[in-house]
């Protein structure tokens, strides 16, 4: 004999396959066609800010000079 909660699942089932075929035979038989979405990022995202403004004149910076002591930029080079 069935418990309670097995016809209760039972049913549940039928139902849901009832359910699942009604949907299947109503639906359209071609899909919508999807367009797709076209995402632009921001400008600041695009093209970034650059760090300084470029000299009118054409002048660069030359890159910082090597550090060659081995005191840890608090004081005179002690190598000597």
């Amino acid at each position: 004999m069935r418990t309670p909660l097995a016809a209760a699942i039972g049913v549940l089932v039928v139902a849901g396959v009832v359910a699942g075929v009604t949907a299947t035979r109503s639906a359209p038989e071609a899909p919508a066609p999807v367009q797709p979405i076209r995402v632009e990022a921001p400008a600041e995202v695009v093209a970034p800010v650059p760090v300084a403004p470029p000299d009118p004149d054409g002048y660069v910076a030359p890159p910082p000079a090597d550090d060659d002591d081995d005191d840890d930029d608090d004081g005179p080079d002690d190598d000597d």
